[in-house]
């Protein structure tokens, strides 16, 4: 998968070492870069039949975009879901923009859906000091809001 994301950003690597050396004044930027820059690193092995079959149903035939996709012998109905939902776009995401999100709400069941526009790429929805400042407090809560009482 890491492979597979390098080649979204052939020259990300590069871009990303330009981007340190012009902040290297910028403490905030240096400790965000750290973080990112492991994280990104530090992946679980994927299976690779898993991968495939990943880029099969969801990047090639798009069946997100149907609503209905085959996973495990039966076929899965976004319109069956009928709890709260919460769409998460990341506004600068190049590996899932947001045109290819925003009408996820409208394949959904559910008549309490909501959508949070964050400023981040992919990995920034969650990873990183503004996704721990920002993102992460909005999407927690988001979810207290929706939890049900106990």
């Amino acid at each position: 998968m890491l492979t597979a994301f390098k080649m979204l950003q052939p020259l990300g690597d590069v871009t990303g070492f330009i981007n340190l050396w012009e902040h290297l004044w910028n403490d905030d930027f240096v400790a965000a870069h750290q973080v990112l820059t492991q994280w990104s690193q530090d992946h679980i092995p994927f299976p690779g039949e898993a991968f495939c079959q990943l880029v099969d149903l969801l990047a090639r035939r798009n069946l997100l975009a149907t609503g209905r996709v085959p996973i495990g012998g039966r076929t899965v109905d976004l319109s069956d879901i009928t709890v709260p939902f919460l769409n998460i776009l990341g506004e600068k995401d190049h590996i899932v923009p947001p045109d290819a999100v925003g009408p996820l709400p409208s394949l959904v069941g559910s008549r309490d859906v909501e959508e949070l526009r964050l400023p981040a790429g992919h990995a920034g929805v969650i990873v990183g000091r503004a996704a721990q400042r920002h993102n992460i407090p909005a999407i927690a809560d988001w979810i207290a809001r929706h939890a049900e009482p106990r």
